[in-house]
C-alpha cells in the first residue's frame, strides 16, 4: 500500500481487483460483441436443427402372452389359458428381443409389406415378473410404421412357437395410426443451449482480452514497462453536453462539480514547479496518439500556474490540428494580439490570466516547427515569461513533436489509461529520447478503476473515502495544521498544504 502524489491511497499490488475491474469495463465496452456471438450461435444452432430434422413416427401395442396348456393340447383340445410362472415370464422376456430381430420374422413382415426389408425399428419391453409386454415400432412414414406393427403381431406367434411353444397375444391397448411425429424439433432447447455456449465463449474471449492486452492501466505499468516517472494521475471526468455548444471545456476554473480534476491538476503543478529550475522554463506536452488529452493537460497546467500569479505563455505547435484555442473556447478572430512578428503572434487572455502564442506559417508550414526556428522563438520569449507550455502534435503520428522536444527544456508525456499499446508508447518515448531531450515524466490521464468511474480519487470526494480528506476533515480547507490556514497551508497554493519531500516516489 502506498500513498501517491495526490495524497490518496492506492494499492498497486492488487492485480486481481484490476483484472476484475478491467473485465467489467470490458464487458460494458464489448457487451454487443458477446450479444452478437450469442445471436450467431443461436441462429446457427436453430438452422442446423431445422435442416437436420427428420420427422419420426411411432405406434405401440400393449398385450399379455398366454401359453397353451399341454394337457389340453394332448387331448386334442386347442385351449389357451393364463399360464405362466416366474421362469416362464423370464424366458419370454429374454427371447422376445431375439425373435423380433430374427431373419424369419423380418422376412415375414417384409413380405406382408411387399418390401425387401423393413424400414422400421421394432423394440419390446416387459413388466418385470409378468407376461405383459409393450411392442413399439418406429419409422419415417406413419402408415408404414403402423402396418409393420400389425404384421409383427400377426407373424410373431408363428415364428416364436419353435422357441417358446404355442402362444397367444391378449391385447390390452390397441395400436393407433400415428398422426404426428414423436420427435418434434426442440427449437427452444437448442436456442437456449446455443445462447449459453455463446455467452461462455464470449466471456472466455473477454477474459483473454483482459489478461493479454498490453496497455497502461496503473502507475506500476508505467514504472515496470516504460521506466519513467509518473508525475500525476488525472481522473476520468464525464462532462454534461450542451445541445448547442457540445460538452463544456474541461478547465480547472470552469463550472466543474467534481473536485477531483482541479485537485489533480494542482498537485501536478506542485510537482512540476518543484522539478523545474529557474533556467528551465519551456515544457513541451505530447502523447503517443491523438485523443489522449495532451491539449487538456497542457491548457490546464498553464491556467493553474496563471492562477497563482505566474506569467505563463502557451504555444500551439500542433499545426495540423491546433487545439489550444478550441480547448479554451476562444475564437481566434476575437483575439487582440499585443505582439506580432513574422513568426508568431501573442495575445493575452484576461479570463484565464495567460498568454497564448500562435505560429505564423508562411510557405512550408513544417519549416516553422524545425528545431532551429523553435529554439530561436523560445529563447526570445522565455526571458519575458515564468513558464512556457507547448502543445505539440502526437509523437506517434508525426515528427513535429521531436523538433519541439529538442527545442524545449523538458517534455511532459500524457498517457490515456487503457488505450494505447505499451509497445507503441515505448516507440514514442524512444523518438523523444533520440533527440537528447529530457523527459520530465508522464501523466496518467482518464484514470478509473471500476465500472462506476470511481477509484483512484476516492479520497477527494466531498466526504472522502478516508474521512480525513473530507470537506471538514483534518486536511480540509477548514481543518487543522494542513488546511488552508494551517502550518503547511499556502494561500498562494490554495491551501492544500501538501509536502513533497525529496524522497517522494513520483
Amino acid at each position: 500500500m502506498s500513498m501517491n502524489e495526490s495524497g490518496l491511497q492506492f494499492n498497486e499490488e492488487d492485480n486481481v481487483s484490476f483484472y476484475f475491474s478491467d473485465f467489467c469495463r470490458g464487458f460494458k465496452k464489448f457487451w454487443w460483441v458477446i450479444a452478437i456471438v450469442c445471436v450467431v450461435c443461436c441462429v446457427f444452432s436453430v438452422f442446423k436443427c431445422h435442416r437436420s430434422y427428420i420427422p419420426k413416427y411411432s405406434a405401440e401395442v400393449t398385450f399379455t402372452v398366454s401359453t397353451q396348456d399341454r394337457a389340453s393340447s394332448i387331448n386334442g383340445i386347442s385351449a389357451y389359458n393364463f399360464y405362466y410362472d416366474a421362469s416362464t415370464a423370464s424366458h419370454l422376456s429374454s427371447t422376445f428381443p431375439g425373435i423380433l430381430s430374427s431373419k424369419l420374422l423380418q422376412d415375414a413382415v417384409a413380405a406382408d409389406l411387399h418390401l425387401s426389408s423393413i424400414p422400421v425399428s421394432l423394440t419390446a419391453s416387459s413388466v418385470s415378473g409378468s407376461n405383459m409386454f409393450t411392442l413399439r415400432a418406429e419409422g419415417y412414414e406413419p402408415q408404414l410404421t403402423y402396418d409393420a406393427l400389425i404384421s409383427t403381431m400377426e407373424n410373431y406367434p408363428e415364428i416364436a412357437k419353435y422357441v417358446v411353444g404355442n402362444i397367444k397375444f391378449n391385447v390390452i391397448r390397441s395400436p393407433v395410426l400415428p398422426e404426428e411425429p414423436y420427435n418434434k424439433p426442440a427449437y427452444f432447447d437448442e436456442a437456449f443451449k446455443s445462447v449459453t455456449y455463446g455467452l461462455i465463449l464470449g466471456l472466455i474471449l473477454l477474459l483473454c482480452y483482459t489478461v493479454l492486452r498490453t496497455t497502461v492501466r496503473t502507475k506500476k505499468d508505467i514504472r515496470n514497462n516504460l521506466n519513467i516517472k509518473c508525475l500525476g494521475i488525472i481522473p476520468h471526468i464525464i462532462l454534461k453536453k450542451n445541445s448547442k455548444e457540445g460538452a463544456e471545456p474541461l478547465l480547472i476554473n470552469g463550472n466543474l462539480t467534481d473536485d477531483r480534476f482541479p485537485d489533480s491538476i494542482r498537485t501536478l503543478r506542485t510537482i512540476i514547479k518543484k522539478m523545474l529550475k529557474e533556467d528551465k522554463k519551456v515544457v513541451a506536452v505530447t502523447s503517443t496518439i491523438a485523443g489522449e488529452g495532451k491539449t487538456t493537460v497542457c491548457v490546464n497546467m498553464a491556467i493553474s500556474f496563471g492562477i497563482i500569479g505566474k506569467k505563463v505563455l502557451i504555444v500551439d505547435c500542433a499545426l495540423n490540428s491546433p487545439g489550444v484555442l478550441k480547448a479554451l473556447r476562444v475564437n481566434e478572430d476575437e483575439l487582440e494580439y499585443s505582439i506580432v512578428t513574422d513568426k508568431y503572434k501573442i495575445a493575452y487572455l484576461e479570463k484565464y490570466k495567460i498568454y497564448v502564442m500562435t505560429l505564423v506559417a508562411t510557405g512550408d508550414a513544417k519549416e516553422i516547427v524545425n528545431s532551429d526556428n523553435l529554439a530561436d522563438i523560445f529563447s526570445s520569449v522565455k526571458v519575458d515569461y515564468d513558464l512556457v507550455f507547448v502543445d505539440t502534435a502526437p509523437c506517434g503520428i508525426t515528427s513535429d513533436a521531436m523538433f519541439v522536444a529538442q527545442a524545449a527544456d523538458g517534455v511532459l508525456y500524457v498517457i490515456l489509461q487503457d488505450t494505447v499499446r505499451i509497445s507503441k508508447i515505448q516507440d514514442g518515448l524512444d523518438s523523444i529520447i533520440s533527440t537528447d531531450s529530457e523527459i520530465l515524466g508522464c501523466v496518467l490521464n482518464g484514470a478509473q478503476t471500476s465500472i462506476m468511474g470511481y477509484g483512484y480519487y476516492k479520497a477527494y470526494n466531498k466526504y472522502g473515502y478516508y474521512k480525513s480528506y473530507g470537506k471538514y476533515g483534518k486536511y480540509s480547507k477548514y481543518g487543522g495544521k494542513y488546511g488552508k490556514y494551517g502550518k503547511y497551508g499556502n494561500a498562494e497554493e490554495y491551501g492544500y498544504g501538501f509536502r513533497f519531500d525529496d524522497d517522494l516516489d513520483v
